[in-house]
């Protein structure tokens, strides 16, 4: 499960860098390569780490809960990215965090609803 779940995120992170143009293709795909694979990795960490508690709550709880998490992981992953690769990125924080949670609401969302 986990390679599925790497290999749609390197998948997501192609399709993320099409969209912007082909200039700097290549060092835009390893930045949002990495930046997404840590997003990925963290959030099923959270998930793993939270399934214990996630079986003792309703089925609409447990999947509430599941996607706060996973929006949670996602804030502060975005967040670390910002303060430490300011080089990298652009230089509005608030854009950058409230698109990040933007894609991650949806595609967050579409996982949990197809996927468990």
């Amino acid at each position: 499960m986990l390679f599925a779940v790497v290999v749609l995120g390197e998948l997501l992170a192609l399709v993320l860098v099409m969209s912007g143009g082909m200039v700097d293709i290549w060092n835009r795909l390893g930045l949002m390569s990495l930046f997404l694979q840590w997003v990925i990795l963290s959030s099923s960490l959270v998930l793993c780490l939270a399934r214990p508690a996630l079986t003792k709550l309703s089925d609409s709880a447990a999947a509430l809960i599941s996607y706060l998490l996973l929006l949670m992981v996602t804030a502060i992953v975005s967040e670390l990215a910002f303060r430490f690769a300011r080089i990298a990125l652009p230089n509005d924080h608030s854009e950058f965090l409230l698109t990040n949670l933007l894609i991650s609401a949806i595609i967050s969302a579409l996982v949990l609803r197809y996927l468990y």
